[in-house]
């Protein structure tokens, strides 16, 4: 009879390809639900105003990402605000309509 427990011990040491090291996944800055971690941010630097940043929460994360990457208004722009939307609405083909159910925060009915 052979003794093939060798062959066993061998296998079991190949079991963790994770190094010990760095953070456990789903550490660092909480994120709330329904904002980017970008859009305080991306407020903040364009000075928006509050129709604006309503008008911006509530989109989509991937809108959003979208419009923070992409919008980049000329330097002599003098209503950061209203670009933006009208940025979106291009954008994302939004009505008049849709604009006014985002920026009610509510349907439109």
């Amino acid at each position: 009879g052979g003794d093939d427990r060798g062959q066993v011990g061998s296998s079991r040491q190949r079991r963790s390809p994770q190094p010990p090291h760095g953070p456990p996944p789903g550490h660092g800055a909480p994120q709330a639900a329904s904002q980017a971690p970008d859009l305080a941010e991306f407020i903040a630097r364009w000075r928006f105003d509050e129709e604006a940043e309503k008008f911006l929460s509530n989109l989509t994360r991937e809108q959003l990402s979208e419009v923070i990457r992409d919008f980049n208004p000329p330097s002599d722009t003098t209503n950061p605000s209203g670009r933006v939307v009208s940025f979106v609405r291009k954008r994302f083909d939004f009505s008049s309509q849709d604009y006014a159910a985002i920026g009610n925060g509510e349907d439109a009915h």
